[in-house]
């Protein structure tokens, strides 16, 4: 288990690593102060978690079944962690395509 998963879990962004190079200075800084306001879940409260959901781990059969992949970041988490991921994802995205 990596040192940010546990980090990401106990919602402790002290102990994040937001140096991510391809991630604006601005969501870092904005995903760091949503992260201080989070509450703290209780242990009985996780639940499995993909790690790395969004639209670029999804397929959609021509039947319209849906297929998650990758699972290699997968975890014992808060719930949120994978909406959180998919909302984060999906705006660095936007911003970075937007923007050329």
């Amino acid at each position: 288990m990596s040192k940010n998963a546990i980090s990401i879990r106990l919602l402790d962004s002290s102990a994040l690593d937001f140096s991510l190079d391809f991630a604006p200075e601005e969501l870092r800084d904005a995903s760091r102060r949503f992260l201080d306001r989070l509450p703290l879940t209780a242990e009985s409260d996780r639940v499995l978690t993909h790690g790395d959901f969004g639209i670029h781990n999804v397929l959609l059969t021509d039947k319209g079944e849906v297929t998650v992949l990758d699972w290699e970041w997968a975890e014992w988490a808060d719930p949120r962690m994978d909406v959180a991921w998919c909302c984060w994802s999906m705006l660095f995205i936007t911003r970075t395509f937007l923007a050329r």
